[in-house]
This record gives structure tokens, C-alpha cells and sequence, in this order.
């Protein structure tokens, strides 16, 4: 499994504690190449721009979306 579908794995298995939620992206960032961090983005706005708005922009420019 690439590390960008393992970490989409994991966000979701954590995605219902915040603090748990920012520690992996906190992670990811560290552990993605740029092109899978653009996707990252993409795919956290998607999915999660609802729930945590705050985390999401704090670590991604939106415009990069």
C-alpha cells in the first residue's frame, strides 16, 4: 500500500477525535512526497472540510486545492 493511501486509511480511523485527526496530518505532511500532499489536500478537503475546517486550513493553503 503507498503511504498516501495508508494515511487516508488511518485519517479516517481517527477522524472522530480531533486531537488524533491533526496528529496524522501533522505526520503525513512529514511523510509525503509534494505531488501526494497535493492529493492529500484535495481529498482531506473533501472529506473532512466540514468537520474540521480549522485543522485542514491551519496545515494547507486552500488555494493549493
Amino acid at each position: 500500500m503507498e503511504m498516501l493511501e495508508h494515511q487516508k486509511v488511518i485519517i479516517r480511523n481517527v477522524s472522530s477525535n480531533k486531537e488524533l485527526f491533526e496528529n496524522e496530518i501533522k505526520k503525513s505532511i512529514k511523510w509525503l512526497n509534494k505531488n501526494d500532499l497535493l492529493q492529500f489536500n484535495k481529498w482531506l478537503i473533501a472529506n473532512f472540510n466540514d468537520k474540521y475546517p480549522d485543522i485542514i486550513s491551519k496545515y494547507f493553503d486552500k488555494t493549493a486545492a
